[in-house]
């Protein structure tokens, strides 16, 4: 079996590293496995990162190299030329640029399609023209896998697609992540903050959906405090959103922390490839996500052995299920504030239990697993 999988880039994003090491993990498995990156070498890192997949096994990368419309068409030629000449089986497509632009190139050549959906549907995109040329094209795919149930069943109710070629394969969390060790690290020392200081960690895509500013309006009463701190680890979107609530959110946020009179406990740390080490060295991990597929850094929170408070919203359920977190319904401001008071203040020993028995959940949340599962489903769509 031969296999072509689709990412916007190699270097970062929860979706784009996790298909990365499904082709990592899918060659180990005995499936030929190569890369596409929907830009050219010199953007997002591209160079270095795809030199750093080879070595974890990928054989090959290619780069889609897009840059206007003039640029597409040449690209889509070049791409198809590829796929024909590699004659690869099947080709996993993980965006709506590349689910349209590979839908297209099988109109032309002999190869099953299918789509990973990394997220929920806003209905509100829906009407956008690009958004319905792509709907046009998924719905031609064989085959599709989805990151929880609820997004299963959200893409399914939004696209009309055969909810029987539609299977729920949960996310996985990188190995390696879980041997980042740098002793000599200090988070506190790196941010100026005292040695005793609480920190309440939140990260991601700094934006509406993801609830930043649901978590300093519920815990403006803890960070007043002189020894309680917010670190906010992540950027803003990239581009220009068909979503609301995207671009600029960061300067809205910004001002609102402003507003409420915290902004000297509200640290800004910008984007960070070791969010690992912050957060072992962190107290608390709060996502009040108004939106959210999965949740990928829960995962990554509870690898860290840090407690967590979630939203009760979307596929974070499914990510916290036979854990000790329970998920807050977002309009129990009280009883968010009082949990996390709760958590900061935990016996050691109570806390301790609480975030080993969280831990065991990530026996299932394997890379080689996740890959068994995807290797699966490929072999039933080339029968």
């Amino acid at each position: 079996m031969k296999v072509l999988i689709g990412v916007r880039r190699l270097d970062k994003g929860g979706a784009e590293l996790l298909e990365c090491r499904l082709a990592q993990y899918l060659n180990q498995q005995g499936v030929e496995a190569h890369l596409l990156a929907q830009y050219n070498q010199q953007q997002f890192n591209g160079e270095n990162a795809s030199h750093t997949w080879n070595l974890r096994g990928i054989p090959r990368i290619y780069f889609f190299n897009s840059k206007n419309n003039i640029g597409i068409v040449k690209c889509l030629f070049n791409l198809f030329l590829l796929i024909k000449k590699e004659k690869y089986d099947l080709v996993i497509s993980t965006n709506s640029g590349l689910d349209t632009i590979i839908g297209i190139i099988k109109l032309f050549v002999r190869f099953k399609q299918v789509i990973a959906f990394h997220t929920y549907i806003n209905p509100s995109i829906l009407n956008h023209y690009r958004i319905k040329l792509w709907a046009f094209f998924v719905k031609k795919a064989d085959a599709y896998y989805s990151i929880t149930d609820y997004v299963r069943n959200n893409v399914i109710e939004l696209l009309k697609i055969d909810a029987s070629k539609n299977r729920t394969i949960y996310n996985s969390i990188d190995a390696d992540v879980l041997k980042q060790t740098h002793l000599d690290y200090s988070m506190r020392r790196d941010l100026s903050l005292p040695d005793d200081a609480k920190i309440i960690l939140v990260a991601g895509r700094i934006e509406a959906r993801k609830g930043f500013d649901l978590v300093v309006e519920y815990l403006q009463d803890l960070l007043v405090q002189k020894n309680v701190y917010l670190v906010v680890v992540g950027e803003g979107y990239e581009g220009n959103s068909l979503e609301e609530g995207l671009d600029g959110f960061v300067s809205t946020f910004r001002k609102k922390v402003k507003l409420l009179g915290i902004e000297k406990n509200v640290l800004f740390t910008g984007y960070r490839h070791d969010l690992y080490l912050l957060m072992k060295q962190a107290d608390l991990y709060v996502h009040l996500a108004r939106h959210e597929g999965f949740g990928l850094v829960l995962l990554e929170a509870i690898a860290a052995k840090i407690p967590i408070i979630g939203s009760n919203i979307g596929g974070i359920p499914e990510a916290l299920k036979d854990t000790p977190y329970v998920p807050f319904d977002l309009d129990d401001k009280a009883g968010i504030l009082e949990e996390a008071l709760r958590l900061l203040n935990m016996d050691g020993r109570a806390k301790q239990e609480m975030v080993e028995k969280a831990y065991e959940v990530l026996d299932f949340y394997k890379d080689d697993r996740r890959a068994r599962e995807v290797k699966e489903l490929l072999e039933r769509v080339i029968i």
